[in-house]
């Protein structure tokens, strides 16, 4: 498996480009940028990612062929990506899936409408698509080595922009599990890793709010203040997919997006 893990997240979208073929493009999102707009929101707001990455994504495909650092396939030998023309102007991109404005880590594009329904379908029904993350949150937490399920009903307001636990009964409630556990802790702060079973809005950081577990940083669901850094403590750290040209199935893995101390710790205890 090639690896970028040690490095600290350059900011060129060319140097996060983590994976790239014909049909996908997998980047490292930075806090801040936009991966599509919820209901509420409005556009122009933030960086939107497809824009940010369309002329690094046309000149990767014009000057080379093969994957890059961060990826490996299951089973098998490390994948290579075809080069492909692209048309006039920028080429077709996508988000996949949503990641949260203040969350960095893997984001998944598509360049094209079939490989688009494929992916998008893979993590819908959760078939041979996943994602992991990683955060942290405020508080000491008791190191286990066995994930604990998490499963609540969700409710987004679109007003408040904010996700709510709500009773399975509520109107327009939503299903929502992850697996969570606790890798190490030190004198204020703790280190997960958490499994998403579904993909809502605000889903991880809603659900560990609700349980206690408020992620550094995030004001918004429960944080004591704001974190030095840009965004919050959670990181997109790794996507699992199966290629929907060479079949294959890959996993791709994202540097963090600083190596300060508690991003340092973390990574010593989850990597």
């Amino acid at each position: 498996m090639l690896d970028n893990t040690d490095t600290v997240c350059a900011a060129s979208p060319s140097d996060r480009i983590l994976y790239i073929d014909d049909d996908v493009v997998v980047v490292n999102k930075l806090p801040g940028e936009v991966c599509s707009f919820v209901d509420g929101e409005k556009s122009g707001e933030a960086p939107y990612l497809p824009d940010v990455f369309a002329d690094a994504v046309a000149e990767r495909l014009r000057s080379e062929s093969g994957v890059v650092a961060g990826t490996s396939v299951i089973g098998g030998s490390v994948a290579v990506a075809e080069s492909s023309a692209t048309k006039a102007g920028k080429p077709f991109l996508e988000c996949v899936h949503r990641i949260d404005r203040p969350v960095s880590g893997c984001a998944v594009m598509a360049r094209n409408k079939n490989a688009l329904a494929n992916v998008s379908g893979q993590f819908t029904n959760h078939t041979t698509a996943s994602k992991k993350y990683w955060a942290v949150v405020e508080g000491v937490i008791p190191v286990s080595e066995t994930p604990v399920l998490l499963e609540d009903y969700l409710v987004f307001d679109t007003k408040k922009q904010k996700t709510f636990i709500v009773k399975a009964e509520t109107r327009k409630a939503k299903k929502a599990q992850l697996y969570w556990r606790c890798a190490g802790a030190g004198d204020r702060y703790s280190f997960l890793e958490v499994e998403l079973l579904t993909g809502r809005t605000h889903q991880i950081r809603a659900q560990l709010a609700h349980a206690g577990f408020h992620i550094k940083g995030d004001v918004k669901y429960g944080a004591r203040r704001a974190d030095t850094l840009p965004g919050i403590r959670l990181h997109a750290r790794e996507v699992s997919f199966v290629t929907p040209g060479k079949k294959q199935l890959i996993k791709v893995v994202s540097p963090l997006p600083s190596l300060d101390p508690l991003w340092t710790a973390c990574e010593n205890c989850l990597g």
